[in-house]
C-alpha cells in the first residue's frame, strides 16, 4: 500500500534528509519500507557524518561496517570531535582515503602523534573546501600541508601553541586558495597587517 507521504517528490526528501546526520537518518528510515530504503540508497543522497566526544566506539564501528564505496563516496561532511588518543579516524581514513571523493568539510580533533598520518591523508582529499583541526600542538608540517590542499577555502586551527613560532609572512605567501583562516589564540594570525 502506497502512503500519501510517498507521493512527495524525491527531491523534497533529499532536501529534508540533508539536514539529518547520517547515523540518525539510518536509524530513523532504514528498513521502514521499500520506498525509504530506495531513497536512502540513492546516489543522489549525500551524507553528513558526526562523531562527538560522547559517542562510543560502537558508533564508529557502525559506519566502518557500512564503509562500502556506495556510502563513503557520498559523505560530504565529516565531523570527528571524538577521543583523538584512540586514533580510529587516521587509520580509517588511511584505509579508505580513495573513497572520500566528495568530502568538502572536515572537522577533526587529533593527538599530536597523529600529525604525520593526517599530513599524508590531507592532500588526497581533492574536494576539501573547509578544514578545522583541534590539537594541543599543531606542528609546522601540518600547517604546510593544509596550505597545499587545492580547493581549501576555509581553515580553522584550534588550541595551537606552536603557531606563534610560524612567521606570518610564511602564512601569507602560502595561502593558496584559502580565503579565511582563523585561530583561537590572539595575535597569531594577522593577515590584515
Amino acid at each position: 500500500m502506497v502512503t500519501h507521504i510517498e507521493h512527495l517528490p524525491n527531491e523534497l526528501w533529499f532536501s529534508i534528509f540533508s539536514y539529518l546526520e547520517a547515523h540518525d537518518l539510518f536509524r530513523a528510515f532504514i528498513n521502514l519500507n521499500n520506498y525509504f530504503d530506495e531513497l536512502i540508497s540513492s546516489r543522489h543522497l549525500l551524507y553528513n557524518v558526526q562523531f562527538n566526544k560522547n559517542d562510543d566506539h560502537s558508533r564508529f564501528i557502525s559506519i566502518t561496517y557500512c564503509s562500502s564505496t556506495e556510502i563513503l563516496n557520498r559523505i560530504i561532511s565529516l565531523q570527528w570531535i571524538a577521543k583523538p588518543r584512540y586514533g580510529y579516524l587516521p587509520q580509517f581514513f588511511n584505509k579508505n582515503i580513495s573513497e572520500f571523493t566528495r568530502l568538502r568539510a572536515l572537522r577533526i580533533e587529533i593527538h599530536p602523534r597523529q600529525t604525520s598520518l593526517i599530513c599524508k591523508i590531507l592532500p588526497e582529499l581533492n574536494s576539501l573546501e573547509y578544514f578545522s583541526v583541534k590539537s594541543v600542538t599543531i606542528h609546522t608540517l601540518l600547517i604546510e600541508t593544509i596550505f597545499t590542499i587545492p580547493c581549501l577555502h576555509i581553515c580553522e586551527l584550534i588550541n595551537s601553541h606552536v603557531m606563534r613560532n610560524i612567521e606570518c609572512s610564511f602564512v601569507r605567501q602560502n595561502l593558496g586558495t584559502v580565503r579565511c583562516a582563523t585561530c583561537t589564540r590572539k595575535k597569531i594570525f594577522k593577515f590584515a597587517q
